[in-house]
């Protein structure tokens, strides 16, 4: 039998090879793709494949479409069916990678074997088995590098056309793709000349506008009021913003530099997690090799790589955190790929070497298809979700807690996301409302199903809970998925429910129903756990945070708490766990413990991409903590960092007004707390303390605004009224105001635990003022309400009923009370005044009189009366001889 010729067999391999590949990539993918949506932006993408809706910015028009042709083409069940789009482009990207290493050099065998190493890398592996833009990106990255070469090469213009078009795509896809456009753009002018490259701008504009062109369904759909709908696309203005993804630029704090250092460092750990360790040897000599044998592919693949990881970790102004090296990991595939090709390229250099020099290059091929196996088996278990239903019974456990026709609010993806696509693919519980809201402008509110609050009214998430809890609390059941602290306002009480918290609850909800009997725990475990994803593990964590906090709801403290230092082992590294273990060791009275575990929440990495609420709220609540241990410059050291993390957030800064007024700054307090003012915070305690920390400093024209101020604000809160008193009395000398503001305090306050100093304080007023028998019926009361007061304030009173009674004509009974005064407090120097003058005008004892004017003297060397004082005392001295 004749064999076919050599052409022949390898025109047939160059079709078999690649078709392999991709069958083999789809099927690897498919086999290990999860049945329903994972947690983060694939249940977005799922619902928004189902409905034709508009997804966060930039909007990624191509994935909603061909997520709702899978539907079409496979049906499978709608969450599945949408994970097999990246399926799809994963096991073409593979394939593309296959004409990739063959355009560097690489020969069949060596190309195919690397296309698979790269197909089985941690990262892209896990990101093509779930419905996610990074493997549609990597695909199109590939193709865009493979077309360049060819380009470059054979310097064919139609191919130019071609390579427009799919870095178009491939930016619609993913705007990544774009950072690569201005290698792309250098290397063309370099190879065709100026005159070539300016003769194809034309058509290869006119190409890319037809792909870009993909982005009209954002406003098309947006004026179908799809249920999954960000942003305003659907004008130009909108248009523009959300196609820029400025709605997803939340953080403007500047990172600092060492936070660039961990990002570059946390790079280069991901990166030797693609592949097994040993085959990294081969990326140098690949590296050369492709410089040697390929100048064109050398000077587009390491601009490509260093601008790829350059950016992402450099230029993002993300704080480093497990949140965003979670978030970022998926930006880098483009660059391992890259990396991939020099390490392919090496095993490529190390079989031709051999060859050149007489030996087989067979074994180091052997060892690199070995060393490949073992990537593949190591990254096996982080990439395969089988069987990973986390998210989707995550989402049904809510549901299953919230009663008919309830309200949740949602504010974060980690619920939202798997809520809404329950409800907008499975049509589950579409009775629920739910509320969240994302993005960086205040009117953006993601709804999954219509919303009862008309969008004008919705300027806020804030504006859509004040219309909601004031106008449903009550008449339907309403829930938060976070904590959601509500103060001291005592219309809102909110309890652990299960999974979420109740607002409102009637008792037999609460502590005679557990929802947890009915949870579906699948893969909930608190121990291990290496293999999860950092989403993932966080959700697991909030299960056994949850069930402690029902826990502690029930009395079973011990066994809550057994519970939470069991999570904690799970999760150490958790800044969102420190911070509710401290919470609730804060509720439970333990303050040492608490102030631990919220320093251990800010030694650990923080969760967000950007400074977030909650690490904020740890140093707020640091703050109160040390100075509730009398530690106040910790105090002021924690609320000041609170400050410097949301310098725009006016109630952080009347705590720092707060804190400098405790600790006796009225200077600095009044600083703060006007800054307070100038940012909106308009509330009547905060004009109070302005009031105090004004008369304080001196300037009693302020503090008399102030407090006024603050009664205009809250005509109901007391404390201005109790301390606008004190200032009408003692610094503006004004006594008739100064009762008024006291018995209105009285009036609101019946039973303060200052009411003695108050009694007495209206007592000394009306005594100014001439009103001696209301004088006397404070001072009475102050005596009744303290029988035990000390001597020096029963002195006080005594001597001022003694001078009413004495006014009032009834002598004998004001000598009783003066001589009360003086034996109570013989140092009270008016007291001696008092009862001399009485003495000497009403009972004819020279002697006892002269002995208490001499004593006022001597107690008050600087009286203003004193000359006066001295005279009687004469006369009563020539009386005696």
């Amino acid at each position: 039998m004749r064999r076919p010729p050599t052409g022949a067999m390898n025109k047939a391999a160059a079709k078999i090879v690649p078709a392999g590949l991709f069958v083999l990539a789809f099927g690897l993918y498919a086999a290990t793709a999860a049945p329903e949506f994972l947690f983060d932006d694939n249940p977005e993408f799922i619902a928004s494949s189902h409905v034709l809706g508009v997804t966060h910015p930039p909007g990624y028009a191509l994935f909603s479409l061909a997520g709702k042709l899978f539907t079409a083409l496979v049906p499978a069940g709608t969450a599945f069916s949408v994970n097999l789009v990246s399926v799809f482009f994963g096991a073409l990207a593979v394939t593309a990678v296959y004409f990739l290493l063959a355009e560097v050099g690489c020969r069949g065998g060596v190309a195919a074997a690397g296309a698979v190493l790269l197909g089985v890398s941690r990262t892209f592996w896990s990101q093509s088995v779930q419905a996610e833009v990074y493997s549609p990106n990597a695909f199109f990255t590939v193709a865009s590098l493979w077309l360049v070469l060819r380009v470059t090469g054979k310097r064919d213009g139609r191919l130019a056309l071609l390579l427009a078009l799919v870095v178009a795509a491939g930016a619609v896809m993913h705007y990544s793709l774009l950072l690569l456009a201005p290698v792309f753009v250098v290397m063309l002018l370099s190879r065709l000349g100026a005159g070539r490259a300016a003769a194809l701008l034309l058509p290869a504009v006119f190409a890319a506008a037809v792909c870009l062109s993909a982005d009209v369904y954002l406003p098309l759909r947006s004026s179908s009021n799809p249920e999954i709908y960000w942003g305003s696309p659907d004008t130009w203005e909108g248009f523009v913003e959300h196609v820029r993804g400025v709605q997803t630029k939340r953080g403007e704090q500047e990172v600092p530099f060492a936070d660039k250092a961990k990002f570059a460092a946390d790079y280069a750990r991901q990166f030797g997690r693609q592949f097994f360790a040993p085959l990294l040897i081969f990326i140098l000599p690949g590296l050369a090799w492709t410089w040697r044998r390929s100048r064109a592919a050398a000077l587009v693949f390491l601009p490509g790589f260093a601008v790829n990881a350059a950016v992402f970790v450099l230029a993002l102004n993300y704080l480093f955190s497990e949140r965003a090296v979670y978030v970022v990991s998926f930006f880098y595939i483009p660059s391992y790929f890259l990396a991939g090709v020099f390490l392919v390229s090496g095993v490529e250099a190390a079989m031709r070497f051999l060859n050149s020099n007489g030996f087989s290059g067979a074994p180091v091929y052997g060892v690199f298809l070995l060393l490949a196996a073992v990537s593949a088996g190591t990254n096996w278990r982080y990439a395969d979700r089988r069987g990973d239903t986390i998210a989707h019974d995550y989402g049904m456990n809510i549901l299953d807690t919230v009663e008919r026709d309830g309200v949740v609010f949602a504010p974060i993806e980690v619920e939202a996301f798997p809520i809404a696509c329950l409800r907008t693919v499975a049509n589950q519980r579409r009775d629920v409302r739910m509320y969240g809201h994302h993005g960086a402008r205040a009117a953006d509110v993601y709804a999954a199903g219509k919303m009862d609050v008309p969008y004008k009214d919705a300027v806020s998430l804030g504006r859509t809970e004040a219309l909601v809890l004031t106008g449903q609390t009550g008449r339907v059941p309403v829930y938060y998925t976070l904590q959601r602290p509500f103060g001291d306002d005592p219309r809102f009480r909110i309890f652990a429910d299960g999974l979420v918290y109740r607002v409102n609850p009637r008792k037999h909800e609460i502590f005679e129903e557990n929802p947890w009997d009915g949870y579906r725990m699948r893969g909930i475990s608190w121990s291990g756990g290496e293999h999860l994803d950092y989403v993932t593990r966080s959700v697991v964590t909030k299960y056994g945070m949850r069930r402690a906090e029902g826990w502690l709801q029930r009395g079973e403290t011990e066994r809550a708490l057994a519970l939470i230092e069991r999570v904690i082992e799970f999760n150490p590294r958790s800044r969102f766990l420190r911070a509710t273990a401290a919470g609730i060791y804060l509720a439970l009275g333990d303050l040492f413990r608490a102030g631990d575990e919220y320093e251990k929440a800010l030694d650990a990495p923080p969760e967000h991409v950007e400074v977030s609420v909650d690490t904020v709220a740890i140093h707020t609540n640091l703050s109160f903590i040390y100075g509730r241990m009398g530690r106040r410059d910790k105090a002021l050291e924690m609320i000041r960092r609170a400050v410097e993390l949301a310098p725009g957030a006016p109630e952080l800064r009347v705590n720092l007004g707060k804190t400098y007024w405790h600790m006796g700054d009225c200077g600095k307090a009044v600083a703060e707390l006007e800054k307070a003012v100038g940012l909106g915070h308009m509330e009547a305690p905060v004009f109070n303390i302005l009031g105090i920390c004004y008369e304080q400093l001196g300037d009693a024209a302020k503090a008399e605004r102030m407090y006024m101020k603050s009664v205009s604000l809250d005509p109901g809160y007391s404390e201005v009224y109790r301390d606008a008193g004190v200032f009408y009395a003692y610094k503006k000398k004004d006594f008739g105001r100064a009762v008024a503001m006291l018995k209105r305090y009285l009036e609101l306050e019946p039973e303060p635990e200052d009411r003695f100093d108050i009694e007495v304080t209206l007592g000394i007023m009306n005594r100014r003022l001439g009103r001696c028998a209301e004088s006397l019926k404070h001072l009475d009361a102050a005596l009744k309400l303290f029988p035990g007061a000390p001597g020096e304030k029963k002195s006080v009173i005594s001597n001022l009923r003694g001078e009413c009674l004495e006014e009032l004509g009834r002598h004998e009974e004001a000598l009783a009370e003066y001589e009360k005064a003086v034996g109570n407090d013989p140092g009270s120097a008016n007291a001696h005044r008092n009862l001399g003058f009485l003495l000497a005008e009403r009972n004819n004892d020279a002697a006892r009189a002269a002995e208490h004017l001499s004593n006022y003297l001597r107690l008050a060397p600087g009286a203003e009366d004193r000359k006066m004082v001295e005279s009687k005392l004469s006369e009563l001295l020539k009386a005696m001889k």
